[in-house]
């Protein structure tokens, strides 16, 4: 467990548990906030809130902001950053779009087998086709972050 001292709304010095209170022994959940509190010691947070899509968070030596020590600062991608961050969004879309063709390859296979034996096919091969056309153009829309999918035709849910 990673903690800081605090003085003066200052982190003081920061480190390991045991390298700070080298003669405590504390359970495997660590100490209580009563002994922290009593202490004037912090659990440093190593996450915030930040948008993934567009920040990014960094290591650096903990800091005391509002009654929390935090270990990582917030930071807004460059060009480079933001352009990687795009494109990665775009591979988990098109990821997710393979998942979704590949759940509904079974009813194309159905119906080509049923047309090849003469019978009445169960699933409307329109309404697929048009399920699948819809998928195969997910990337021409603009940003990979608000991607509007496909609903999946009502006859291929039966």
């Amino acid at each position: 467990m990673y903690i800081a001292i605090v003085e003066n709304n200052q982190v003081a010095r920061s480190g390991h548990i045991s390298m700070i209170f080298p003669n405590s022994v504390f359970g495997a959940a660590g100490p209580g906030a009563e002994w922290l509190a009593e202490n004037n010691a912090y659990v440093v947070q190593m996450t915030m809130n930040y948008n993934s899509a567009t920040q990014r968070l960094v290591n650096c030596d903990p800091y005391y902001s509002d009654g929390v020590v935090y270990g990582v600062v917030v930071q807004d991608f460059d060009e480079t950053d933001a352009a990687l961050a795009f494109n990665q969004k775009w591979d988990s879309v098109r990821a997710q779009r393979s998942m979704l063709l590949n759940k509904m390859q079974w009813r194309l296979d159905r119906w080509s087998r049923e047309t090849r034996m003469g019978l009445t096919p169960t699933d409307d091969i329109n309404e697929l086709d048009a399920y699948f056309q819809a998928l195969a153009d997910i990337t021409k829309q603009a940003d990979p972050n608000s991607v509007v999918w496909p609903e999946i035709p009502q006859e291929a849910v039966r």
